[in-house]
């Protein structure tokens, strides 16, 4: 998946389970003043740098895996990776990935948009 979609998706799962970016935070470093955004979660969790859920397994199954209702993972047989979401009015939400997080976060992106 190109960098510009992760990152797409990535910001829509953050902004959907809690995270919020900041503005424009002020920073000193040897050139003088800087500015830079922050992304933050009320379960300890700043960075400059946007959540990467989609590509690593275990930011997301620490911030978005316990908000999540029934979930799993398995191999589909040709190299990818199958996930089923069961949101709590019990709609399924399944999804293909290269990887177990980039799954997740597709049938994710299908349970935002209720694409069930």
């Amino acid at each position: 998946m190109p960098k510009e979609k992760q990152d797409v998706l990535n910001e829509k799962i953050a902004k959907a389970f809690g995270f919020i970016k900041t503005e424009k935070v002020p920073y000193k470093d040897a050139t003088g003043t800087q500015y830079c955004d922050i992304w933050v979660h009320e379960d300890d969790y700043m960075s400059v740098q946007m959540p990467d859920f989609a590509g690593n397994f275990k930011i997301l199954s620490k911030f978005i895996i316990p908000q999540l209702g029934l979930w799993s993972i398995n191999s589909n047989g040709a190299g990818m990776v199958a996930a089923r979401l069961v949101d709590k009015e019990g709609v399924v939400y399944d999804a293909v990935g290269e990887k177990p997080a980039l799954a997740i976060c597709f049938a994710i992106e299908k349970m935002l948009r209720k694409e069930g």
